[in-house]
């Protein structure tokens, strides 16, 4: 059972009010919520105290600067209605007052001539000489009231000694107001992740695993404060979630992702090279996909010496990944570095202890040797180092069959040769033995100089697809193979030697299509100038099984009469070195 936090008193130190609402920031960690206060603790403290006491300097010239402009905005307001109503009513006796005026003039006429004839001064002068007196008295008095006004806009707002009451009872008004609001987003703000809270039950680091419970939560909270938008609060989240999920690297991923999203922030860059190297270099330094992703990220700075220090780093934890060594030679290979990338091909292909790895590898460096470096000999000698450390890798042999037919002018007898040798080998498969025949026969009709080399090689290619369909025969009549057939419920194999052959060359092919090297037809091609008894005269007497298996091989690659179409045409993209590679 937890243990029940109790609410803190709230004492009468200074400092508290502070901490309770004068800051913009609305903390909702554990120790927050723990001391989470009531919504009239702060109004209480300003009341029961002195404001010099519970705000400070700064918020008190702010407010007190806020009370006077209020007063002055006040006082302009009512100065501006005040003369306002006096040019209403000045209107209003502006008729009246020419009455008097016209009247008054017509007095002094009198009064002018009066004294002419007597040459003295009436009382009446002497009463105007006063009123003009008063007049003036008048207007020294109003001119002095804008004085008054800059006298009080110049009043010291740091001199603390010189409040009134008014003046006090304002500013604490306003104080409260403010802490108000504050109080009530932060009251917000704390329930609506009050449950994700709770649901934090280790926020420490440990090896042990975290339960299912604690990770959904983790993820959840994360998305929650993600789609907020307060970039503040999801980095202080994310920070908290790495020490409990340390060694999850998926936060680490998460939160990684998050930050490339806003990459328009100033010094996101380096804040993602510094989770970079937690991740890596403290909690996970035996993930490569980490490191590959760092490798990639300075790579995308132009920090080409950094990712290749990433990469070396990482393969020194974890040796013998073709995936860290291609991504090795690929960086060298952007910057320009082509002899950086020779040197690793090389030392990757004499490491290897893998022949397949090996063979792959020499493939890449043969393509690298020739697109790249422009030196399409380099490339075949490296090939034929690989066919010679591993003659029976397939892949290697039509490498080299590609590069050769790579060559602006095609040497007939080197790819020839390569084939040759190839299929000379004893321990070869009969099926790939049938490949390379198929091969050489498309190569010799394209690229041939004579009739007699293509009709050596249709013998050779008669050859090989009898002793594929013998070895497959057998390996129908095997016991093993024949109880594999009696559980699925097919025929016993060999039954058929006709459909036997049909499904192991043809992929269900038709027997009876009509293939364009039936030199036996009636409808052969006149380019070979032979009738059906001569082809049969020029060559041995074949079965009809195998004559009939070998006319649907070609009908399967669309070398012969291209299907129902009769087109013709040849489909070289049943075949790697047309096209696969390139």
């Amino acid at each position: 059972m937890r243990k029940r936090r109790e609410k803190p008193t709230i004492h009468s130190s200074p400092t508290i009010p502070t901490a309770t609402g004068t800051g913009g920031s609305t903390p909702t960690t554990r120790s927050a919520r723990a001391s989470r206060p009531t919504a009239t603790s702060f109004q209480d403290v300003i009341n029961q105290h002195a404001i010099t006491s519970t705000l400070g300097n700064d918020e008190l010239m702010r407010l007190r600067k806020d009370y006077y402009e209020r007063q002055q905005s006040k006082a302009t307001k009512s100065s501006s209605k005040s003369r306002r109503d006096s040019s209403s009513s000045s209107s209003k006796d502006k008729d009246s007052k020419g009455d008097r005026d016209r009247e008054r003039e017509k007095d002094k006429e009198k009064e002018k001539e009066k004294r002419e004839s007597s040459g003295g001064k009436s009382p009446k002068d002497t009463s105007e000489a006063n009123v003009d007196e008063s007049d003036n008295t008048t207007d020294l008095t109003e001119s002095e009231s804008p004085a008054a006004t800059k006298t009080s806009a110049q009043i010291d707002f740091s001199d603390l000694s010189t409040l009134n009451d008014e003046e006090i009872a304002s500013i604490k008004d306003r104080a409260i107001s403010a802490r108000r609001k504050i109080h009530k987003v932060t009251v917000s703000a704390v329930t609506a992740r009050w449950s994700f809270e709770e649901g934090i039950k280790r926020p420490y680091f440990h090896v042990k695993p975290l339960e299912r419970a604690q990770l959904k939560n983790w993820k959840d909270y994360l998305d929650f404060e993600i789609e907020k938008g307060d970039r503040e609060r999801v980095l202080v989240l994310f920070e908290r979630c790495l020490i409990a999920c340390a060694l999850y690297d998926e936060f680490w991923l998460k939160m990684l992702r998050y930050l490339e999203s806003s990459d328009d922030v100033p010094g996101v860059t380096q804040l993602i090279r510094d989770v970079y190297r937690r991740a890596c270099r403290i909690h996970h330094p035996d993930k490569p996909s980490l490191h590959l992703m760092w490798a990639a990220f300075e790579e995308c700075q132009m920090n080409f010496d950094a990712a290749a220090e990433i990469l070396q780093n990482v393969e020194q934890r974890c040796p013998n990944l073709l995936q860290i060594a291609y991504r090795r030679i690929n960086v060298e290979r952007r910057r320009g570095n082509n002899n950086k990338c020779r040197e690793l091909y090389k030392n990757y292909i004499e490491s290897t202890k893998n022949k397949g790895i090996a063979g792959t590898l020499a493939i890449k460096f043969a393509r690298f040797l020739n697109k790249i470096c422009h030196d399409l000999e380099a490339g075949l000698a490296e090939l034929q180092q690989a066919l010679d450390r591993d003659p029976a890798n397939t892949r290697v042999a039509l490498q080299m069959i590609d590069l050769c037919l790579q060559r602006p002018d095609v040497n007939e007898q080197e790819v020839v040769q390569i084939m040759d040798k190839f299929m000379a080998r004893t321990d070869i498969e009969p099926d790939q033995k049938v490949l390379f025949a198929q091969r050489k026969v498309e190569f010799l009709e394209d690229f041939g100089s004579t009739a007699k080399g293509l009709q050596d090689a249709q013998r050779a290619l008669q050859q090989a697809l009898s002793k594929a369909k013998e070895s497959q025969k057998k390996s129908d009549g095997s016991p093993s193979r024949k109880n594999a057939s009696a559980k699925d419920g097919a025929p016993a194999a060999g039954s058929s030697g006709t459909a036997g052959s049909s499904a192991a060359y043809n992929n269900g092919g038709s027997a009876t299509a009509t293939a364009a090297y039936n030199y036996g037809a009636a409808g052969a091609s006149a380019y070979y100038s032979q009738t059906g008894s001569a082809a049969s005269a020029a060559y041995p007497a074949a079965q009809a099984q195998q004559q009939t298996s070998y006319d649907s091989y070609y009908n399967q690659w669309g070398y012969g009469s291209g299907g129902a179409t009769g087109s013709g045409s040849y489909n070289y993209g049943q075949w790697s070195g047309y096209g696969n590679y390139y």
